[in-house]
């Protein structure tokens, strides 16, 4: 078994962020009396996410997800109270996984390999989501660890480092993602094996995310289709 480490992005990835984040965002906007479409609204945060994101001193995600919300209530003339960006921020561990996820990381970790998870997210936040993915992940680095949000190198470090304490060298790794601007470019610099997980395959609308001129190594339009792809190139 070549991958003896498949590791992933979550929230996007695992975690269907569109709708978790989406939902709220749209019911936001209509009591505020915004018009705008929920991709709209996804793309703007987005860019205000990351915005926030590259702020130094490093921010926790939570401060992250409010101040995106309090520019696009600024850019919207409207003010967004202490207490609306707490509870935005709040509902980060509560975005469901894809319909895909639990079972495709049941079979993964069936196989003997190891699963591991980088995210732009703080601690706290992340227990939510690991409750609601059944605590498959046998490493978990946040940006609360390291203090740096993708696509820096320090989550992509610490993996590394963590994976070498258990014998498993970088051509062992199989990192899975949808964003190629948060991971599969830096995964490419790392010459990392990687799969893109095309999650707006098929669907109509312009996909939210920041832009990027990554090629990933293999492209699948599911975490099931990962795991067939696995089945393909690397059976257990």
């Amino acid at each position: 078994m070549r991958f003896r480490a498949v590791t992933f992005d979550c929230y996007g990835t695992l975690i269907d962020w569109d709708n978790g984040i989406g939902l709220w965002l749209e019911n936001w906007a209509s009591f505020k009396g915004i018009v705008a479409a929920t991709p709209d609204l996804l793309e703007e945060f987005a860019g205000y996410q990351r915005a926030e994101q590259a702020r130094t001193p490093f921010q926790p995600y939570r401060t992250v997800l409010g101040n995106a919300l309090r520019a696009m209530g600024s850019r919207a003339g409207i003010s967004v109270s202490d207490g609306e960006a707490d509870e935005f921020a709040a509902t980060a561990g509560t975005w469901p996984p894809f319909d895909d996820t639990l079972g495709a990381l049941e079979q993964l970790k069936s196989q003997g390999r190891l699963l591991g998870v980088i995210s732009n997210v703080d601690n706290d936040l992340f227990a939510g989501t690991q409750a609601l993915l059944g605590h498959p992940f046998d490493i978990v680095i946040t940006a609360q660890d390291v203090q740096s949000y993708k696509p820096a190198t320090p989550h992509f470090d610490a993996l590394r480092e963590r994976l070498a304490e258990q014998g498993i060298g970088e051509d062992a790794i199989l990192h899975v993602a949808r964003s190629k601007f948060h991971d599969i470019k830096t995964a490419n610099e790392r010459g990392w094996a990687n799969v893109w997980v095309n999650r707006r395959h098929g669907l109509p609308g312009r996909g939210v995310g920041l832009p990027s001129d990554a090629e990933p190594m293999w492209i699948v339009a599911s975490m099931a289709e990962c795991v067939a792809l696995l089945a393909e190139v690397d059976p257990a």
